[in-house]
C-alpha cells in the first residue's frame, strides 16, 4: 500500500515570497514553472523553514490554493504533464487508478508501467524546451535544402551542439521528420553540411588563442562546441584548410 504524503506545514509570509520567487511563467506553456531544486523524477521540490523535509513544489501550489486535497484522492496530478510546474489551474486532485488512467489516456504507459516524469513531458511541452514541433521540422527541410547546422543555428540563436542534436535524431525523437539528404563525407569546412562552426570562427578564434589573449575555456564557450572538439580545432587537428 503506498505511503500517504506527508502533510506540509503552515507557511510562513516568508516562506511563500522564496516559494513564489522560484517560479517563473512559461509564455508559451502557460505553465508557472519550478527554477530551483528538483528532485530525482525531475520535480520541483522546496523545504519550508519550519520543516526539516522536502515538499513537492505543485502539492504546495495546490495546497495554498484549494488546501490539502481529499483522503480519497491523496494526489497532485499535472494536465500540462510538465513536473517543474506550479500553476494551480494545471493541477488536479485524484487517486492511483485516476492518475494511471491519465497517463494511458495520453499514451505514457509502457504495459504496466510509466516513464518518468522528465520523458513524459516531450516537445513543446517540456518546461525548457527551446524549439517548437514547427521548428524542428523547418531544421529537417533547411538542412535537406543545403544549409549547414551552423548555419541553422546562427538563425534560430541556438547552439550548434543542439541543432545537430536533433539532425543525427538524439534529440525530438517523437518527430516524424523527413529522411536527411546524403551528403558528401569529402567536404570540408562550411561545404560539409554539419558544420557547427564557420571559417571566419575558427580563423579568429585561432589567432586569439595563439596570441595568448584568450584560452581554450573562453575558446570553447565561442565556438559552443565541446572541449575535445574545441582543443581539436586549436590545435588543428580538424579545420586543417583554415590557416
Amino acid at each position: 500500500m503506498a505511503r500517504p504524503p506527508r502533510i506540509i506545514p503552515t507557511l510562513t509570509l516568508e516562506d511563500c515570497e522564496r516559494f513564489w520567487s522560484g517560479c517563473r511563467r512559461n509564455t508559451h506553456t502557460g505553465c508557472l514553472e519550478w527554477i530551483r531544486a528538483t528532485n530525482g523524477a525531475g520535480y520541483g521540490v522546496f523545504r519550508p523553514s519550519a520543516s526539516r523535509n522536502w515538499f513537492l513544489v505543485h502539492r504546495i501550489a495546490f495546497v495554498l490554493q484549494h488546501g490539502e486535497p481529499p483522503c480519497d484522492h491523496p494526489l497532485v496530478c499535472h494536465t500540462c504533464d510538465n513536473p517543474r510546474c506550479a500553476e494551480w489551474t494545471h493541477l488536479w486532485a485524484g487517486t492511483v487508478r485516476e492518475n494511471a488512467q491519465d497517463a494511458s489516456a495520453k499514451g505514457l504507459l509502457i504495459g504496466n508501467r510509466s516513464f518518468s516524469p522528465v520523458a513524459r513531458a516531450r516537445g513543446e511541452r517540456h518546461g525548457i524546451a527551446k524549439l517548437t514541433d514547427m521548428e524542428v521540422l523547418s531544421i529537417f527541410t533547411r538542412f535537406n535544402f543545403g544549409e549547414s547546422a551552423s548555419m541553422i543555428a546562427r538563425s534560430l540563436t541556438l547552439s550548434p551542439n543542439t541543432v545537430t542534436s536533433v539532425l543525427n535524431r538524439n534529440t525530438w525523437t517523437h518527430i516524424q521528420a523527413p529522411r536527411l539528404r546524403p551528403f558528401d563525407r569529402a567536404a570540408i569546412g562550411e561545404a560539409h553540411p554539419r558544420a557547427q562552426v564557420t571559417a571566419a570562427q575558427v580563423s579568429n578564434v585561432r589567432a586569439l588563442y595563439d596570441a595568448g589573449t584568450i584560452n581554450g575555456k573562453t575558446a570553447m564557450s565561442r565556438f559552443g562546441l565541446s572541449k575535445s572538439a574545441t582543443y581539436a580545432i586549436l590545435r588543428r587537428g580538424t579545420w586543417k584548410h583554415v590557416p
